[in-house]
């Protein structure tokens, strides 16, 4: 049986960053997951109506809102692998097989007496159905590596 391994929440990708993903790795592949606000907002509605169920009050419901996004990316935990991979036709997979090489470029950030930058994190994919990048600023490159270690079988430079 497929067993959840660990996770990459709050990938960035796309022109600025628009797009957001979780890799969730498992003891045979990665999947990728779309995060969707469609969905996202439709599972804080119903937590929402469970609160107020439960004699919840607004303030009550509004704090419990404001840290839903964690509650709702770590559900993928909770979830068989295949039920997170068809959840949206944007998610895939990657098998080690199909997986030929994976870079990690650390992030830094940048201040001078005015202002503060911060580069993220990144990681590229390259894999037979072409490359994939994200970026990320949790967790570091070097906990990244080790969750995807035991996947694919070697460390990372």
């Amino acid at each position: 049986m497929e067993t959840i391994t660990g996770m990459l929440p709050y990938l960035n990708a796309g022109m600025l960053g628009q797009k957001a993903y979780s890799m969730i790795i498992t003891d045979q592949r990665i999947i990728v997951a779309k995060f969707s606000n469609k969905r996202f907002k439709e599972e804080l509605n119903k937590h929402n109506k469970e609160l107020k169920d439960q004699g919840v009050g607004a303030l009550g419901r509004m704090k419990e809102s404001m840290g839903y996004t964690n509650t709702y990316i770590q559900r993928y935990f909770q979830m068989q692998p295949d039920d997170i991979l068809n959840e949206d036709s944007e998610n895939y997979s990657l098998t080690p097989q199909q997986i030929n090489k994976i870079k990690f470029k650390q992030g830094h950030t940048y201040s001078d007496s005015d202002s503060q930058y911060t580069k993220p994190n990144e990681i590229i994919i390259k894999h037979t159905n072409g490359k994939t990048a994200f970026k990320f600023q949790q967790p570091t490159v070097k906990e990244a590596q080790q969750l995807l270690q035991g996947l694919l079988g070697h460390t990372f430079k």
